[in-house]
């Protein structure tokens, strides 16, 4: 008898155990007039995934990838978010009213959102797949002579070329139309510096691009010379400065050396802008390649506020070699 019932406990828990073994991959019974809902595939990501972009720009767009940029800020202070985005079959692409579109919907100049699938190599540009892009609604025109979009009037800031060499990581800090004016007023920053600024203005009849400053902060405007251009032993300094008591600081320089340094003083002090002129004079450089460098002073400690640089270059007949 003993034997009987030790044998039937024993039956009893294999059943059980093969019971609990199956459970792991049976889907859970649907309420009545409800549809279960499948297990997602691993290529199919059922959510949007990690947003990495909240206002973007798309720069380039071919076989490598999307690059997207953002004006962005880490502990207060700035600098160009960029990403390469793999687009794939299972990427959503949204319009700005979230209804599915084609990559041909998306150029140059695209204002975006971006999720990621999470996966992201850690570089510069980082690199991931995007699981959704969204377009941001833009910005419209009342006047129909208007012809130039804010996609448009972004694409040709992004692609305009200075006399400087600039890189590919650029973004768009802010753009607004001034209809009354009929031009885009366009803030583009470089990775190289992104705590100063382009002025820049796209007229929306033609979309011809003319530059308004040459460097600017929230401090300091440069209008003379443009960056890159070839500065001999003496050239004039032009621009507008908002700053305490009207002062401000400059300094020429090779990399090496100093080449001239001295302070400058605008019409008016803060809080208005105050226009300024003046001259830097200096003899030679160790190399063709120079900076100059426009900034303020700290009222509490005399540190370095609020800098501008700007490269120039020196004329192959003041060079002497070290």
């Amino acid at each position: 008898m003993i034997g009987k019932i030790s044998r039937m406990l024993i039956m009893l828990l294999f059943v059980t155990a093969l019971v609990s073994c199956g459970q792991g991959n049976v889907q859970p019974a649907a309420a009545p007039g409800v549809q279960a809902t499948p297990s997602p595939s691993p290529d199919e990501p059922d959510e949007e995934g990690i947003q990495v972009i909240d206002g973007g720009y798309i720069v380039s767009k071919g076989k490598e990838g999307w690059l997207v940029t953002a004006y962005a800020k880490r502990d207060g202070t700035p600098y160009v978010d960029a990403f390469w985005f793999s687009v794939n079959d299972h990427t959503r692409l949204l319009d700005a009213d979230g209804i599915s579109v084609g990559t041909d919907h998306f150029d140059i100049g695209s204002h975006v959102q971006v999720w990621s699938t999470g996966l992201i190599e850690e570089s510069y540009p980082s690199r991931t797949t995007a699981s959704q892009i969204r377009m941001i609604e833009e910005q419209a025109a009342d006047a129909p002579r208007l012809e130039i979009s804010e996609e448009e009037a972004s694409k040709a800031a992004l692609q305009w070329k200075s006399d400087e060499e600039q890189s590919a990581f650029r973004t768009i800090k802010h753009i607004s139309l001034d209809e009354s004016k009929s031009y885009w007023d366009v803030e583009l920053v470089q990775f190289e510096n992104a705590g100063q600024w382009s002025h820049i203005r796209v007229d929306a009849v033609s979309g011809a691009v003319t530059a308004v400053s040459v460097a600017e902060n929230d401090a300091l405007r440069l209008f003379a010379p443009k960056a890159g251009e070839e500065a001999g032993t003496s050239f004039t300094v032009e621009g507008e400065a908002r700053v305490f008591e009207a002062s401000f600081g400059w300094t020429l320089e090779d990399g090496h050396n100093i080449l001239a340094e001295g302070h400058a003083m605008a019409d008016e002090g803060a809080p208005a802008w105050g226009k300024f002129r003046f001259e830097v004079n200096y003899r030679e450089a160790s190399q063709r390649h120079l900076l100059l460098f426009l900034y303020t002073e700290s009222a509490k400690d005399g540190s370095k506020e609020h800098s501008i640089i700007v490269p120039l270059k020196a004329p192959e007949e003041l060079i002497r070699y070290d």
